[in-house]
């Protein structure tokens, strides 16, 4: 369905012409070496380690104009049959969809094992804190008070907590949907669905997959800004977030996860007891 058989006659005759000029080249170096083989045996020996080392050169230039024929070719199909650039080449090679039957097939078992090895590290994750959810939790931190702008703790203050920063640098994903669920805003299997999903989409999409990952980060970012009463839906809170999340995606997720640490109705709690009489 993706191969390119208007250009396989193309690739086949460059094939030929390569291998018709191996053999001129065979003829020449024997001889070549016949007429060397005149002289005294030191000689002949010298020509024959030079000859051994002119054939492995041909091999290699007759295996690079092979490899340039066949990028050439995807190329080609990727503009229409028409001549392509060295980026346009890369491009095609870059994209999944123009890539040879055997790429695909990697890609796509590689895809697989991706997608079960995740599963069974969030299905691990989820077991792990139900039964430890102190060691999975954000440390708590009564002696920081909230800001009612930004997040409390400073994007780059992810050593602060050394568990929170180890499974947000390590696992993200895991990290992400785990406060999703605890602020009630996402479910943990769909936060961590939508999240892993675009990533395997990544190899489909050319990169595009990791844009709405960001997109997505934004938007729950914003919502937990709203449930934190921060300030939120401006302008310059979506660009400060969208920043964090393209440049400093882990940093952006121990920040959002730290913030639960926070005990910010502790002071009114105590402000309502005293004015009770």
């Amino acid at each position: 369905m993706f191969e390119v058989p208007q250009h396989a006659e193309h690739v086949k005759e460059q094939l030929k012409h390569l291998r018709r000029d191996e053999r001129a080249l065979e003829s020449e170096l024997t001889a070549a070496h016949g007429k060397e083989t005149d002289g005294n045996g030191k000689v002949a020996k010298e020509d024959g380690n030079k000859n051994k080392k002119a054939d492995e050169k041909t091999d290699e230039k007759a295996d690079e104009k092979v490899e340039k024929i066949k990028v050439d070719a995807h190329a080609n199909a990727a503009n229409g049959g028409g001549v392509s650039s060295g980026t346009e080449a890369v491009m095609a090679q870059a994209n999944f969809w123009q890539m040879s039957r055997s790429q695909k097939k990697v890609i796509a078992m590689n895809t697989l094992v991706y997608l079960a090895g995740g599963i069974l590290v969030a299905f691990l994750f989820q077991t792990a804190r139900q039964r430890y959810p102190q060691a999975f939790a954000p440390q708590p931190r009564a002696d920081t008070s909230s800001s009612p702008k930004d997040f409390t703790f400073s994007l780059f203050g992810c050593f602060g907590d050394t568990n929170m920063c180890l499974l947000g640098c390590f696992c993200p994903c895991l990290a992400w949907s785990d406060t999703l669920e605890r602020k009630e805003l996402l479910s943990f299997w769909k936060a961590f669905a939508a999240f892993f999903g675009m990533l395997l989409l990544h190899s489909y999409t050319m990169g595009v997959s990791s844009l709405f990952i960001v997109v997505i980060g934004v938007f729950f970012r914003q919502k937990l800004r709203a449930g934190y009463e921060m300030e939120n839906g401006t302008p310059k809170s979506v660009a400060v977030d969208f920043l964090a999340w393209c440049f400093c995606q882990p940093c952006a997720i121990i920040q959002e996860a730290r913030e639960e640490s926070v005990l910010r109705n502790m002071v009114t709690a105590d402000r309502v007891k005293m004015m009770d009489p």
